[in-house]
């Protein structure tokens, strides 16, 4: 077991954590997670200072023109405009384009699935500060109203917040120095964590009570705690639709340790048995309420099939290696990449697929890759398109390696931290683990096809037989 991770448990134990509450907030499940990847970042959370005040520029003029937009679609888009559905979405907000429409990959397919006597609404916030627009589905609701209410009310509330003479917090503050070298401004964040989530949990708490849904879909629950506890107190079930890849001490869905969550979605819809089987010892939930709901858009009309028009069309009949990046792994990958391309046949080609948030972070940095020969493709740039022309891919963990797996690449995990929580799929022979670009230039050359059967990860289940047994569970 990672020593951080065995040492933040004990923290979080030794102090009993999760029963501190303040008013109706349990403010220790709202931050773990984020405290922890901070630990576990500390190296790539370094910020360079240049530039900075251009970016603070850029973005306060960026954030005026989306107060303007907000302003004038407020009577289209607030979400106490919404009508009484049967369903409410909540969204994860990313889009990816699908022909000339913006698709939710989680959301989109699942209301495709819905019965037809099934009507919903959906909300959404902004991914990178917009939304992906046109949108492919209507009754798009935005959050952002209730996030820009909850953080100007929130700094007008926070200084009259006294949590300095609290002496669980004191303690957490020492202890956080003594194990990991400093306090993280555990206390700032606490302070802005109660403040925004009362203020969210009122606002849904409204929304919930006057409209009434039935049950509340949700992609990504950790950034809906508020309305998830607005749900339980109005007794509307609420239910986690998998989008990521759950796995011992990703701490937004690890509570093995035998941390409570009071504010965990009362039913969570996995992928396949593949993942139950992890997850009934990971979720604060009953073995009984994680279902194997599969993941709708594998078989949806949503996967990109390759045509003459894709940009990666002319690679098709070459080799392929497709290197897939996440914000807190990317610089290891980005140096590997490098020599991996100065070693390997100029012939192969290599496709460097940044995470979403990395495209604009990351942006002088992708510049430097796409002068060595590596492609990157647009952010627009649907994953199974390039699925779809790559021989194999390398990554450290994310879901987007199951989807290659699924297509069936040749995988290789790079050998760093995080690459733990690949471990099953590495035991199991469905990849390998590699530490050098020679490990996968003699490998690859040798034998470019995947040597493993395909895998179970995602059910293969009619889309109409899933959500009508799983309504049919909630509503027993």
């Amino acid at each position: 077991m990672d020593k951080n991770l065995k040492k933040f448990e004990k923290l979080e134990n030794t102090l009993i954590l999760d029963s501190e509450k303040f008013f109706l907030c349990f403010w220790w499940e709202g931050i773990r997670y984020r405290v922890f990847e901070e630990i576990r970042n500390q190296k790539n959370n370094e910020i360079k200072k240049d530039n900075i005040k251009q970016r603070r520029i850029t973005s306060f003029f960026k954030k005026c023109i989306r107060t303007i937009r907000l302003i004038l679609l407020i009577k289209e888009k607030f979400p106490f405009f919404s009508k009484r559905k049967n369903i409410f979405i909540f969204s994860n907000n990313r889009r990816t384009r699908f022909q000339n429409y913006y698709i939710d990959i989680y959301a989109d397919p699942f209301i495709e699935i819905l019965p037809e006597n099934y009507d919903y609404s959906f909300f959404e916030g902004t991914f990178n500060g917009y939304h992906g627009l046109p949108p492919k589905k209507y009754n798009i609701f935005y959050l952002d109203y209730f996030i820009i209410f909850s953080k100007i009310i929130g700094k007008i509330i926070r200084p009259f917040i006294f949590l300095n003479k609290n002496k669980l917090i004191f303690k957490l503050k020492n202890e956080l120095k003594k194990s990991f070298g400093k306090d993280y401004s555990i206390l700032q964040k606490i302070k802005i964590h109660i403040v925004n989530w009362h203020l969210l949990y009122f606002l849904y708490y409204l929304l919930l009570y006057f409209k009434k849904p039935l049950q509340i879909f949700v992609v990504d629950s950790q950034a809906f705690q508020p309305l998830v506890f607005a749900a339980k107190k109005l007794k509307i079930p609420v239910l986690e639709l998998q989008h990521g890849s759950p796995f011992r001490g990703k701490l937004n869905y690890d509570y093995s340790s035998g941390v409570r969550h009071s504010s965990f979605p009362d039913w969570f819809l996995c992928f396949s048995k593949f993942w139950k089987n992890d997850l009934e010892k990971l979720l604060p939930i009953k073995s009984e309420k994680i279902l194997c709901f599969g993941f709708p858009y594998i078989n949806s009309i949503y996967v990109k099939k390759l045509n003459k028009k894709s940009e990666f069309h002319e690679l098709k009949n070459k080799k392929v290696i497709l290197i897939l990046s996440q914000p807190t792994v990317a610089n290891e990958l980005i140096d590997f990449t490098i020599k991996l391309r100065e070693n390997i046949d100029k012939d192969i080609k290599i496709i460097f697929k940044p995470h979403p948030f990395e495209y604009k972070s990351k942006e002088n940095i992708l510049h430097k890759l796409s002068l060595k020969s590596i492609i990157i493709p647009k952010e627009t740039t649907s994953l199974s398109e390039i699925f779809a022309i790559s021989n194999c891919q390398l990554g450290v963990y994310s879901t987007a390696i199951y989807e290659g797996l699924n297509f069936g690449l040749k995988t290789y995990i790079l050998n760093i931290a995080r690459s733990e929580y690949m471990s099953k799929i590495i035991e199991l022979g469905y990849a390998k683990l590699v530490s050098d670009p020679r490990d996968i230039i003699n490998d690859f050359l040798m034998n470019p096809k995947s040597d493993s059967n395909k895998p179970d990860f995602f059910s293969t289940i009619e889309g109409n037989e899933m959500i009508s047994y799983v309504l049919s569970k909630i509503n027993n």
